[in-house]
């Protein structure tokens, strides 16, 4: 998965779990702070990262969501399952999970093999 989309992954899942848009994603591999923008509502998401200046949105069902990231044109998706979450990213063709708490996301990418952090 490629550190832009990772980073927004991140984002996406704190928003859904604080039921929220999470106004910034900090991500700590890379020391950049990623502010962000969008709507939520109970089967859809769409945030825009402003770093990249580009949307990724999708649907939510139940603990199910289908996402593209209009910046590379990939598709991925996410399962959430209480404080942890797996996931497929397309772009990679790759898997990836991680957990989640109130303040921080970890992301294992099966790609690079490497946790990686955000809060």
């Amino acid at each position: 998965m490629n550190p832009e989309t990772r980073a927004i992954t991140a984002a996406d899942i704190r928003t859904i779990k604080k039921n929220h848009i999470v106004e910034k994603i900090n991500d700590r591999d890379r020391s950049k702070t990623i502010s962000i923008s969008g709507t939520l509502s109970s089967s859809a998401i769409d945030l825009y990262d402003h770093s990249r200046g580009c949307h990724v949105s999708g649907s939510i069902s139940g603990h199910n969501i289908n996402l593209n990231d209009h910046g590379t044109g990939k598709h991925f998706s996410i399962v959430l399952s209480g404080s942890s979450f797996s996931g497929y990213d397309a772009g990679s063709g790759k898997p990836f999970s991680g957990s989640v708490s109130e303040y921080s996301v970890s992301i294992y990418d099966h790609e690079d093999g490497k946790h990686h952090n955000y809060s």
